[in-house]
């Protein structure tokens, strides 16, 4: 059963109707044409053109319409109204709820007239309406339905155990503050936290883990936003995204990434170039901190100060930096170091890629193992 009759007789759960209205006024011997958007502006049902062709005493009117991009249980009725102007005489075109699955060309001649006078113009009003049916739950997937249901329930329920030792099944220590959480909810959240939990790490059988490398206030941050998708403070940002990137919390980086973006200056952007490598960002903001650097370069005034003239350490330490960094553009691009690792006014210290790795092993087993 999919008649109008049927639609209409619906609950206003069970279906969604659109309107679309235009107004606009013709003159003799003028033709204009109005655009139809039935729908969401941004994803509308529907597009199509109202067009209005005038002659020196009668009207033409087509209607175009195009066809929906998905099949529904879906109708659709128009109504178009034109009064002259000054006699009042009313013309209707309209029709009543037909089947809409196709490209819709309605038209009709001599639609409308316009009066003796010289000055005699139409006014147009017109109103288009569709009719769909929402298709019941039972028609879904379980794999559409499983998704809806957790992007409409998962974020109140997560909200309502921020911080409540209600059910908590393991806790955090850091430094003086104990976390109570969730392992349900941390691993909905973050991949990392999943295989922590989940994988055999001994935090599958314990119940607590201390956590020495991040601060109560930064830690405290990344949880109210894995239970409620909210940041409240992003005075530690920096910190914010370093644990961002280490639990692996995607949308969380995301934000914080466009944050730091935002605050971008000539003074930040070398830092903000390194926390862009280190913690995996997007090449988006890599290239926008690269840029600023590229213009600092070009920049750099290469006279010597004055001031320098009784500071011969100033002046070896710039010495040394310059030929380290040319020395740098010489040689081949092997990984080791970044164009922004050179702008320090030391020499620097090579450090091998075994040591390089076993500390960065180091930090990801203590990252999950920690006592």
């Amino acid at each position: 059963m999919d008649g109008i009759n049927y639609l209409l007789s619906l609950d206003e759960t069970r279906k969604k109707v659109y309107n679309a209205e235009i107004t606009c006024e013709v003159n003799k011997n003028r033709s204009i044409s109005k655009d139809i958007n039935i729908g969401d502006s941004t994803n509308p049902v529907t597009r199509g053109k109202l067009t209005l062709a005038s002659g020196y005493r009668a009207l033409v009117i087509t209607i175009t319409m195009d066809r929906p991009k998905d099949f529904e249980n879906r109708f659709i009725k128009f109504e178009v109204r034109a009064k002259s102007q000054p006699d009042s005489h009313e013309y209707i075109f309209e029709k009543d709820y037909f089947k809409f699955q196709n490209a819709i060309n309605e038209w009709k001649q001599g639609f409308a007239h316009f009066d003796s006078s010289y000055s005699s113009l139409l006014k147009i009003e017109a109103k288009f309406t569709v009719i769909e049916e929402i298709p019941s739950h039972i028609y879904e997937t379980p794999e559409e339905l499983q998704v809806k249901n957790e992007a409409q329930t998962f974020p109140h329920f997560a909200e309502f155990y921020f911080l409540n030792d209600e059910l908590s099944d393991f806790s955090f220590t850091v430094g003086e503050t104990k976390f109570s959480v969730h392992k349900m909810i941390l691993s909905y959240r973050s991949p990392v936290f999943k295989r922590m939990f989940a994988g055999n790490f001994k935090e599958r059988t314990s119940s607590s883990q201390v956590i020495s490398d991040v601060s109560a206030e930064v830690f405290d941050e990344m949880l109210h936003f894995m239970y409620k998708s909210k940041i409240s403070n992003l005075e530690h940002a920096e910190d914010l995204l370093a644990v961002a990137d280490r639990y692996q919390i995607d949308d969380l980086k995301a934000i914080i990434e466009n944050h730091l973006f935002h605050k971008l200056e000539d003074d930040n952007a070398h830092r903000f170039f390194q926390l862009a490598h280190r913690h995996n960002c997007c090449n988006e903001f890599k290239k926008e901190c690269f840029e600023v650097l590229e213009r600092l370069f070009n920049d750099i005034n290469h006279i010597l100060p004055e001031e320098f003239l009784n500071q011969p350490e100033k002046v070896r330490e710039i010495l040394d930096a310059k030929a380290n960094f040319e020395n740098l553009l010489k040689r081949p691009s092997t990984g080791e170091h970044s164009v922004g690792d050179v702008l320090v006014t030391a020499p620097l210290k090579k450090k091998s890629r075994a040591s390089k790795s076993k500390n960065q092993k180091k930090k990801e087993t203590f990252s999950i193992h920690s006592n």
